[in-house]
């Protein structure tokens, strides 16, 4: 396939997932929500995690909110993603912070007093997708934030475990791939694990 080829494939999976996700209710969101969540924290990987990052949802995009109020989750530390021009990074997430809107109107938190947290220091990363396969590739937005930070890097010995989640609805049989995505190591939707 050539490169544009690829990203035409690439554009037309992204606003079929997207538009499956959109068409789904509040109600049908909301469970599919606490399905995930419920899944997730029953896991082992969520239960031994101390530093656990994850987005605020937008869009359609299931939301891994819930955990935040899980009973297992109590003593953990929370980071959400900040945009800054094309990097990403993981800023502290503490009750009662405020939040604000990035240009791509993604909440972060809103007053970034410490310095964020290195990618090797979180020990899971919930990640939003638009679409996945069964071999756990995912399909983003698009602006390559996550595999850019995400990315192999000289003398990093260590990567958090890296978890898509998405409603089953994004599912597709095979995803384009670039040789810069990166695989993800687990992936949960509303109805089972990848």
């Amino acid at each position: 396939m050539i490169s544009s080829d690829l990203e035409q494939s690439k554009r037309r999976i992204r606003a079929d997932k997207k538009r499956a996700r959109r068409q789904l209710a509040p109600s049908q969101q909301k469970r599919a929500s606490q399905q995930l969540c419920k899944r997730i924290a029953s896991s082992l990987t969520f239960i031994t995690a101390q530093r656990v990052a994850l987005y605020w949802p937008m869009g359609g995009e299931i939301s891994p909110l819930p955990l935040l109020k899980h009973p297992t989750a109590r003593h953990k530390q929370w980071y959400l993603p900040v945009i800054d021009g094309e990097n990403m990074q993981f800023f502290r997430l503490k009750p009662g912070d405020r939040l604000q809107h990035n240009p791509f109107g993604i909440a972060e938190p809103e007053h970034r007093q410490v310095l964020p947290i290195a990618g090797w220091q979180l020990d899971m990363v919930i990640v939003p997708l638009v679409a996945f396969d069964p071999q756990r590739n995912r399909l983003g937005m698009g602006g390559g934030f996550y595999d850019r930070y995400f990315a192999l890097r000289p003398g990093v010995i260590k990567r958090p475990i890296l978890m898509g989640v998405a409603h089953e609805c994004q599912r597709a049989e095979k995803l384009p791939l670039e040789p810069w995505d990166v695989p993800l190591q687990n992936i949960a939707t509303d109805q089972r694990w990848y």
